[in-house]
């Protein structure tokens, strides 16, 4: 709206760089989001990884193919890797490892069970 000089009113002067400024904040907020999901789903992978490479090992160690104690190779895994071993369970020779892990407060699991072929 205009006056009759062409002179704009005070209630529009000023809105065009508000919008700019929150579209640029929106725009921020969205990217973070982003990352931060790229990351946990990396995360989530990698711990998987790892979990799987545990009752990999402790499935061994139970049949007598490598040296050491089921759940302490796959505690050295998981501690090696940044985790935290939650379960370790051996049975016959099948293991079932879980690992956690915590970031941005959301908690992040990976299950793994392995045997004999």
């Amino acid at each position: 709206m205009f006056r009759q000089g062409g002179e704009v009113l005070g209630s529009q002067r000023g809105a065009g760089s508000i919008l700019s400024i929150v579209s640029v904040l929106f725009l921020l907020i969205l990217l973070a989001s982003a990352a931060i999901f790229v990351r946990v789903i990396n995360l989530r992978a990698t711990l998987q990884a790892h979990a799987d490479q545990a009752a990999l090992a402790a499935a061994d160690a139970s049949r007598g193919l490598v040296q050491g104690s089921p759940c302490q190779l796959a505690f050295e895994i998981a501690e090696n890797a940044g985790f935290e071993l939650t379960l370790c369970k051996v049975e016959g020779y099948f293991a079932r490892i879980v690992l956690e892990t915590r970031v941005i407060g959301l908690s992040i699991t990976g299950v793994s069970v392995a045997g004999p072929p």
